[in-house]
């Protein structure tokens, strides 16, 4: 197979983060790619940058915004100019493994039901990536998955016609536009399949733009709106509040254990994360301070 992939980049005032970003398509081992980046309206340098690599690689292609639109936008105005059979994306401050586009052809199946691939990620901080891990297993994610948890990550591989089908990302969002966006692939019984191999560097190093640093008032607005978007019922929406930690809105505490455990009406998923990420872990530490366990 040699379909054209196009890799779709949001980019503002992260120039030293996107040289590497940029690079790391530049070296990716399958060659029929084109690569869209839309420059949020940076004020540094990153409009001179984006113009001289233009002037020296025609697969790249770049849009200004002259002023800042948000990355719902500029993601839907790189996917207008799509030309690629295929479409992923790449975030200006992570990079792609050298063989991650390879290992995405190479995967491919042409299933009705499977719309899309995900892979595995290393996290990389204070410019340190973390080692590979040797257990990585393949596994479908379908909708309802999302629910408890994003085991997508933030880019999926799919058919550029897909995306474009569901209108590619909603500008509403203020954050958990990928998640909503995958949600929504996900329809009509579709599924997402984990293949098991590690093709992304997550940029993983402390910093004020982090989503995990949004406001309580951004997160709870978006969880709204996703309620209201989906029409999730009063179970679906209590199970997404897993969502929620991480963020200072929940935390693990015996409270929010019985919340979810009656909330979601003794759903069985839910109680099996629960134990496993909360009860477990609790009585573990605690027989450990009393001395019962090593």
């Amino acid at each position: 197979m040699d379909s054209r992939i196009t890799i779709y980049m949001p980019t503002k005032n992260r120039l030293s983060l996107l040289i590497n970003a940029v690079n790391s398509v530049l070296e990716q081992t399958y060659k029929n790619w084109e690569l869209i980046i839309v420059n949020d309206a940076s004020t540094d340098e990153t409009k001179k940058y984006l113009d001289q690599l233009v002037s020296k690689n025609t697969r790249v292609k770049v849009i200004h915004h002259t002023e800042s639109l948000g990355a719902c936008v500029s993601r839907n105005d790189a996917l207008s100019l799509a030309t690629g059979d295929f479409i992923t994306g790449l975030d200006d401050d992570d990079e792609f493994k050298p063989d991650r586009l390879k290992i995405f052809i190479d995967n491919w199946e042409d299933d009705e039901s499977t719309i899309g691939l995900s892979a595995y990620k290393s996290n990389k901080i204070d410019g340190i990536v973390g080692e590979t891990r040797n257990d990585l297993k393949p596994f479908y994610i379908m909708q309802d998955d999302l629910l408890y948890k994003n085991d997508i990550g933030n880019q999926v591989f799919l058919r550029t016609a897909d995306l474009r089908n569901i209108n590619g990302f909603d500008k509403e969002y203020k954050i958990w536009q990928d998640f909503d966006c995958w949600y929504r692939l996900l329809s009509n019984k579709k599924k997402i399949k984990k293949i098991p191999f590690d093709t992304y560097i997550f940029e993983h190093s402390e910093r004020p733009d982090r989503i995990t640093h949004s406001g309580k008032k951004n997160v709870m607005n978006s969880y709204g709106l996703f309620v209201k978007k989906n029409n999730l019922n009063f179970r679906k929406r209590n199970i997404l509040k897993f969502h929620l930690l991480g963020y200072g809105v929940k935390n693990y505490t015996i409270f929010f254990y019985f919340e979810l455990v009656f909330m979601t009406l003794f759903d069985l998923k839910t109680i099996e994360k629960l134990n496993n990420e909360y009860l477990k872990p609790l009585i573990k530490n605690n027989l450990k301070r009393i001395g019962l366990i090593k």
